[in-house]
């Protein structure tokens, strides 16, 4: 007869692992879905205002506007006439807000209910199920210890037909139901520590949540559709889309959530009986719909458990398309939520951090095809918005827009993943990269060419933010890399010196702090530049910004004695060329993500005085280029 192990056995083979919680970046795809998917709860609500109190909106807005100019007349009193325009219509406009914001929480409300349902629904279809033995429960328990999970999870034996082990919230407790074919005392302890890394990880409720809202998704949207009486295509290909992406982003969600408690059970031990039971399971494909992933992907993850999770191509490209509607429509809404208020100046600025804050969470160690997927599908987001101001068209979006917030979008996240920085600063990357890239697409629409390169560089919304973000990154980065600071020094002096050497015709003052601008930006993005295509992006994001300053602060220490304002002057010298820099790192960051690192060059001072040279070089052809960077 085969020997069959004890529980106590099979703990003391994994050596008592206590892994006291398991990594999930699968979390933020999950509130990825459920934020998108309130957004349409809002979009619903939003259409049902304009189809109920749509005209009474337009004829207040209409009444106020007029109002507002009789009062203060004259195409020179446009701005002292907003706030006056502003506090007149503010009613209709949280009316609309409030109209946006119950659509989301009749959908939330629902879903909740509904996700408190499902799980007991599923327990009484599956049929009877019996308590397990005392000490199957007790391992349970030491399990749950060990994960830092306080309510400690219920395990029963479902019926003779049961495959797949599950966890559900039903009946005012945690259950976890194995298949009565799980007897091994290894296998019980792997299959429960993978089910009980679903507790820890607290995704239990966010399964059943998110398909909640996949449920009522649907219904809700359709509310305006029947209060209407009519059938509005593109809302309905909107809706259709956005559901669409719901499902096939949680169902990616789901497979991964898999994958992660299989690795950490792994880690605790029980690799060998994870592989034998991924063995005995018939063999899948992998499929766009699938709850699970197929057995050999689980067997890889448990062969090397410190493998994470990665991001597919489609899964970036609908967290992207997803992600740019969270901040183009939380913008609308903010607009309308935010009039007459102390807060009307900054919907951008929060909507954009909701929307980098769930990139972030997101994007966590993707290959570099997930690059791909991630500028694709921001221009996809942006074509097919969910923004109530376009509710005509469901191609909606500006070609400015599709080229410029996709590219930058893009730029950051290849950044983040050449250095792989920590969540925090990656939500304010990605936040300031929507930020940049519509503050660009606006700028193109009413100029091009080496102007719209001046006006976003040098003079765009977020420039001040923007060089202060990428002083501190290089500050924190050149921590541990003094020689790309070094470099950025040596080259920043060579330039300076281009500045002075190369001869140029004599300018008014304005023109003249241009080329000294342009020169700083130039040696800064040559670094960067030439440092991505070395594989070294992060000692590029140290030596181009340390090289831009470098040029700056000779220029200002030169004629320290000419400025009338010393302080104001530095602002404006330091600030400007970090911000173009910004710009133009951006614009070519991708590549640190889709190219390979390399380790240290053997010479680096022959790489210093190459990238000293290119830097030089590039000044020089820049200020003798004339004027067609100047700005008048």
């Amino acid at each position: 007869m085969e020997r069959r192990e004890t529980l106590d056995e099979a703990h003391t083979a994994v050596g008592g692992w206590a892994v006291r919680r398991p990594p999930s970046p699968t979390l933020g795809r999950y509130l990825l879905v459920m934020t998108v998917l309130l957004l349409g709860g809002a979009l619903a609500g939003q259409i049902t205002h304009h189809v109920t109190v749509g005209p009474d909106w337009a004829a207040v807005t209409e009444s106020c506007f007029r109002e507002a100019h009789d009062r203060l007349p004259g195409p020179d009193q446009a701005l002292a006439r907003m706030p006056l325009f502003d506090d007149c219509r503010a009613y209709v406009e949280h009316r609309l807000a409030l109209f946006a914001v119950t659509g989301a929480a009749l959908l939330l409300a629902v879903a909740a209910a509904v996700a408190l349902l499902l799980p007991t629904i599923l327990l009484r279809r599956l049929g009877p199920r019996h308590p397990v033995p005392p000490p199957i429960q007790a391992r349970a328990a030491e399990i749950a210890h060990d994960l830092g999970v306080r309510d400690v999870p219920t395990v029963e034996f479902g019926p003779w037909w049961l495959r797949e082990p599950f966890t559900v919230r039903a009946q005012g407790a945690t259950r976890i139901v194995l298949p009565l074919a799980v007897r091994r005392a290894a296998h019980l302890d792997a299959v429960l520590r993978h089910e009980t890394a679903h507790v820890a990880a607290g995704d239990v409720m966010l399964v059943w949540l998110s398909r909640g809202l996949l449920y009522v998704l649907p219904v809700v949207m359709a509310v305006p559709l029947v209060l209407g009486v009519f059938v509005d295509a593109a809302y309905v290909a909107r809706a259709a889309l956005l559901w669409v992406a719901g499902l096939l982003l949680a169902r990616a969600v789901t497979r991964d959530r898999e994958l992660e408690a299989d690795a950490h059970a792994a880690r605790a031990g029980s690799a060998d009986a994870l592989l034998a039971l991924f063995a005995r399971a018939p063999a899948g494909r992998k499929k766009l719909l699938a709850l699970h992933p197929p057995p050999d992907h689980r067997a890889a993850v448990v062969a090397d458990p410190a493998w994470t999770v990665g991001m597919p191509a489609t899964v970036a490209a609908i967290a992207a398309a997803l992600a740019v509607n969270v901040w183009t429509s939380g913008t609308s809404i903010g607009l309308s939520a935010f009039v007459a208020t102390p807060l009307q100046p900054y919907p951008s600025l929060v909507a954009g951090l909701v929307a980098g804050a769930l990139l972030a969470l997101t994007w966590r160690r993707p290959p570099r095809t997930a690059l791909l997927g991630l500028l694709g599908g921001a221009a996809i987001g942006l074509l097919v918005s969910l923004d109530q101001r376009i509710p005509t068209n469901v191609l909606a979006g500006d070609w400015q827009d599709v080229i410029a917030v996709p590219l930058i979008l893009a730029g950051a996240a290849g950044l983040l993943t050449a250095i792989r920085a920590w969540p925090v600063p990656s939500v304010f990357v990605f936040g300031g990269a929507l930020w940049i890239g519509f503050d660009v697409a606006v700028r193109a629409q009413v100029t091009d060419g080496p102007a719209l390169l001046w006006t976003s560089g040098f003079a765009g919304g977020w420039l001040y933010p923007g060089a202060v973000f990428l002083a501190v990154l290089a500050v924190v980065l050149g921590v541990r890399r003094p020689f790309a600071a070094m470099t950025g020094v040596l080259a920043g002096l060579a330039a300076l010196a281009v500045r002075w050497l190369v001869p140029l015709p004599a300018l008014d003052l304005y023109p003249e702090a241009q080329r000294d601008w342009w020169t700083a930006a130039a040696a800064g993005f040559t670094l960067v530049a030439a440092l991505l295509l070395l594989g070294r992006a992060a000692d590029g994001l140290v030596a181009g910004p340390v090289a831009a300053v470098t040029v700056s602060a000779g220029v200002l220490v030169r004629y320290l004695p000419d400025w009338d304002d010393p302080l104001d002057a530095a602002r404006v010298y330091l600030s400007r060329p970090l911000a173009m820099l910004l710009l133009l790192t951006l614009t070519v960051g991708v590549l640190a993500g889709l190219l390979p690192s390399r380790p240290a060059p053997r010479r680096p001072w022959l790489t210093a005085a190459g990238l000293t040279l290119a830097a030089c070089a590039v000044a020089g052809a820049v200020l003798a280029g004339g004027d067609a960077l100047l700005v008048r």
